[in-house]
């Protein structure tokens, strides 16, 4: 004779299937929750295996080509030496969701299980995005968790019009910024400290937008900053503020805009930066393989039937156009 499955037995198939069968949904509530998730996630690329994570970069040009060529005009054969390979470390996050025994047996009735199970997959997605959101847009190495916007953006006094560089300090994907010869994986930046923004800020921005501009060939395609700093470029045009609907990936975000280019905050964000961010300048490497998989349910040690199920996922925040980023820093300072 079959035996009647308990209702322990019952809520395990019922939730294990419910995160299994949503996991595309719980992902896409993560990486959809904010505006500054959403403008990453659009940047998002799997790659399968290897120890750390590899992406090609161009440092120089090819000098190859040559004007005014007739009949037997010969072209010579020059190889150069304008690409290299950047790495990144993976980074994996976990999270997970316990269920104790007193609060299955008091929500034994269907709804009050539906109810749980939904309150599990809510507070996972909430505690997942937060951490997320203020590792991206925190000055943290790549060492734990994900790189920052701070680290990989750094704070540096350059100009696409002048002829001296200040190199960055850090060592961005296996390269320092600091050593000779690589000074084009550092990026522009403007010290706005002691100026006034009612002043200088608009100058300014329209400096960093020429500095991508003299890179990529077309304008940010957006601002990352908080919405403090935001504000102040509000105050300035009041009236003449304008909004637009921007595609970001399969998600639409209505934006403040200015030149066509859509303002991103942050409520994590430094008050006091703008990031002006180029055309894939920014990508967001992914493991597909462990990418907010979840464990099966087991009992820890020391609580008889408790459960828990833990998630994981696997990636890192990477710069690959370091010239393709202007950041304007001291905002208001």
């Amino acid at each position: 004779m079959a035996s009647v499955p308990t209702y322990s037995q019952t809520l395990t198939t019922f939730v294990s299937s419910t995160l299994d069968d949503h996991r595309k949904s719980v992902i896409d509530q993560i990486w959809t929750s904010t505006d500054m998730l959403t403008y990453i996630s659009s940047r998002r690329e799997s790659q399968a295996g290897a120890k750390s994570i590899f992406l090609p970069v161009e440092y120089g040009k090819n000098t190859s080509i040559k004007k005014g060529l007739g009949r037997g005009s010969t072209m010579d054969l020059t190889m150069d030496e304008i690409i290299t390979e950047i790495q990144y470390n993976w980074q994996t996050y976990g999270g997970s969701v316990i269920r104790f025994r007193d609060d299955e047996l008091e929500n034994s009735g269907k709804y009050a299980v539906f109810n749980l199970v939904q309150a599990y997959i809510n507070n996972m997605i909430k505690a997942f995005s937060e951490t997320i959101e203020q590792d991206i847009v925190g000055s943290g190495d790549g060492t734990d968790g994900f790189s920052g916007l701070r680290f990989l953006i750094e704070d540096v006094a350059n100009v696409a019009t002048d002829s001296s560089v200040t190199k960055g300090s850090n060592t961005v994907g296996g390269i320092n910024r600091a050593s000779g010869g690589n000074d084009w994986w550092t990026n522009w930046g403007r010290n706005l400290t002691g100026l006034d923004p009612s002043i200088y800020l608009l100058y300014y921005m329209r400096e960093a937008v020429d500095n991508v501009r003299t890179y990529t060939g077309r304008d940010p395609e957006t601002i990352l900053t908080h919405y403090t700093a935001r504000n102040l470029y509000e105050d300035e045009v009041q009236e003449t503020l304008r909004t637009m609907d921007v595609k970001m990936g399969d998600v639409g975000i209505r934006a403040v805009e200015w030149k066509g280019i859509p303002f991103l905050t942050s409520p994590y964000m430094g008050t006091t930066r703008m990031y002006f961010i180029g055309q894939d300048a920014l990508k967001l490497i992914y493991e597909p393989r462990m990418w907010f998989k979840s464990t099966p349910w087991k009992e820890p040690i020391n609580q008889p039937f408790d459960f828990a199920r833990q998630t994981l996922a696997k990636g890192q925040l990477c710069i690959k156009k370091p010239r393709a980023t202007s950041v304007l820093f001291n905002v208001n300072n």
